[in-house]
């Protein structure tokens, strides 16, 4: 599988001009280019799919994930996933 061609998928999330602007507020654990921060625990962002980054912060709107109370990283990403649409577009666009 490693071996095949790397194909772009479609963009499935509509993005919202406020996308880069909310990712500001990313770039503090998950680097200015979504490169992630192995000392953290954090994992890189750049190109990854927009519905799979939108999924995995409604998750964390609803409580789905951070929500066990010693998982400080996850409780703090749950405060932290707010413009969901928009993130996930802009995070979809860096480069990997």
């Amino acid at each position: 599988i490693a071996g095949l061609p790397a194909q772009a998928s479609p963009a499935t999330v509509t993005a919202e001009a406020a996308g880069e602007e909310s990712f500001a507020v990313c770039t503090a654990c998950h680097g200015d280019n979504g490169e992630g921060n192995e000392a953290l625990k954090v994992p890189p962002l750049a190109g990854m799919e927009d519905w799979y980054v939108a999924r995995q912060m409604r998750k964390f709107q609803a409580g789905v994930r951070g929500a066990i109370e010693d998982d400080r990283l996850g409780t703090q990403m749950a405060s932290m996933a707010q413009t969901v649409d928009g993130i996930a577009a802009y995070v979809r666009s860096l480069s990997r």
